[in-house]
């Protein structure tokens, strides 16, 4: 006796989550615009997928070349976490970064016919336990190649030459991220020097483009032991490190003790028990003044304005140096608005 099936097709109505996009227009000085016309560049972010914290974004120029794309921490402003990448205006990839709590974690640099120039990893340490906040980073070479493909640095050992690619100048005026176009992809420096296990090692000769300043350095397996550097004045600077973080007057807890004593909870927030951290992005300049103090993420609006009112007051920092010369550096704090 035969048996009988009877095959049903249920067709079930497939659901998807579609991200919402949010489409921002760039000024030139990072600032937005409702005016199309006057963009630099046109930003993208789409909502996180469901239980996701990233969001995804793409940047282009107003004239269609690609920018950049990745992901961020915010909705609005770009603040890399994860994966981010950079195009050259041909649409090959420039500079490749995975960031890691807001640091570079591994960078892939490529020349403009798509080959790989440069790798670096990026490894942080907390030099004074009592002193958490404040991280010392070391960049680890892995990889060098010239122009034609001949492998310089090969497994962390070679040797190390800087690359200046060509930009046109109507793509290097957009000034929204600080690595942007960066007309040195070694760093902050035209120099070079022998690579071992990663680091420098021996004498490096260069020439600084934020310091302003030709310098020779000596390293001792990736430890830096002095350097000597001459300014575009003509002063002779020695020194014993070869780049120092800004720091507040005392140190980070006393920056977070002058918080404490300056910051007036909002009203309306204490009212609605709003709570919860601002990050906020600065620049300490030169003499150590703060500057292009902005909002990354936050709580609320009042939280907002009471963190931006008490950074605009702060005492002077120590500046940053760089081969002996103080430079500017940028600056994210995290700053917690808690009730009691």
């Amino acid at each position: 006796m035969k048996s009988k099936y009877l095959l049903i097709a249920v067709l079930l109505p497939a659901f998807s989550h579609a991200q919402s996009q949010h489409v921002f227009y760039i000024k030139a000085n990072d600032q937005k615009t409702a005016a199309k016309d006057s963009a630099y560049l046109i930003r993208t972010i789409s909502d996180p997928e469901p239980g996701g914290k990233l969001y995804d974004f793409t940047e282009k120029f107003a004239t269609g070349e690609p920018f950049r794309g990745g992901k961020t921490l915010n909705s609005e402003h770009i603040v890399p976490e994860g994966e981010c990448t950079i195009f050259y205006p041909n649409g090959k990839k420039m500079l490749y970064t995975v960031y890691d709590n807001l640091n570079p974690k591994m960078e892939t640099y490529y020349y403009p016919d798509g080959s790989v120039y440069l790798t670096k990893e990026y490894v942080y340490h907390v030099a004074d336990p009592a002193k958490p906040q404040i991280l010392t980073r070391e960049v680890l070479i892995t990889t060098c190649n010239d122009e034609h493909g001949k492998a310089l640095v090969i497994n962390g050992n070679g040797n190390y030459i800087s690359y200046t690619p060509v930009i046109d100048a109507k793509y290097k005026k957009y000034t929204g991220a600080p690595t942007v176009f960066n007309p040195n992809f070694g760093g902050d420096d035209e120099e070079h020097g022998a690579i071992k296990n990663g680091a420098k090692d021996g004498e490096w000769t260069g020439k600084g483009l934020v310091s302003k300043c030709n310098y020779t350095e000596y390293f001792q397996n990736g430890k830096f032991v002095k350097g000597i550097s001459v300014d575009d004045s003509g002063k002779k600077h020695n020194y014993t490190t070869a780049e120092s973080q800004a720091i507040f007057q005392g140190g980070m807890p006393a920056f977070y003790s002058y918080l404490s004593s300056t910051i007036r909870y909002p009203g309306k927030s204490r009212e609605n028990n709003i709570t919860g951290k601002v990050f906020a992005t600065f620049v300490i300049e030169k003499d150590g003044s703060l500057t292009g103090i902005k909002i990354l993420k936050s709580p609320g609006d009042e939280l907002s304005a009471e963190t931006l009112r008490v950074l605009s007051i702060s005492p002077a920092w120590e500046p940053g140096t760089l081969h002996g010369i103080p430079v500017r550096q940028q600056y994210t704090v995290p700053i917690a608005f808690a009730l009691k």
